[in-house]
């Protein structure tokens, strides 16, 4: 009939507007793995870790520090693993690394950092 012709082309578009909205939509990426911290000087530190299990899905990382919400690094390059960081002499730092794919992020890897 007329009407039912009607409604499965109205649910046709909205099935294909849906799939267009999820395929634009960038996946989560997974974390980083083997996040740990080695001291390079009296005052600074390097942070390394390895890819996510799915490195395809990943554009770049982000080095948080103190708290997971301050920025201290972003990094636009999957390949880069490491990143230098400043220290103060007299406590430890949490720093948290994740991997971003466009403006979805993986879960935030914490690792303590201190100067000896």
């Amino acid at each position: 009939t007329i009407k039912q012709n009607a409604n499965d082309q109205l649910l046709t578009r909205l099935l294909t507007n849906a799939r267009l909205l999820i395929a634009g939509t960038p996946q989560k990426p997974s974390a980083p793995r083997g996040v740990r911290f080695s001291q390079k000087t009296d005052t600074s530190g390097l942070l390394f870790w390895e890819p996510p299990a799915v490195p395809s899905q990943v554009t770049g990382y982000r080095v948080y520090r103190d708290i997971e919400t301050t920025l201290a690094i972003e990094i636009g390059d999957p390949k880069t693993l490491q990143a230098q960081v400043d220290m103060p002499t007299s406590r430890s730092v949490n720093f948290f690394v994740s991997a971003v794919n466009g403006q979805a992020e993986s879960a935030k890897i914490q690792v303590q950092g201190k100067l000896t």
